[in-house]
């Protein structure tokens, strides 16, 4: 299935979802670090 994440600024990141197959919204949590989550 596919699925889009749209930021509040406008942009548009295409890509393939998994698992639940509705609508969501939710923060988006990421970290550059290279090792594990901080």
């Amino acid at each position: 299935m596919t699925g889009k994440l749209i930021l509040k600024d406008g942009s548009i990141f295409n890509g393939n979802s998994f698992g639940f197959e509705e609508s969501a919204a939710g923060e988006v949590v990421f970290s550059t670090g290279m090792v594990g989550y901080p």
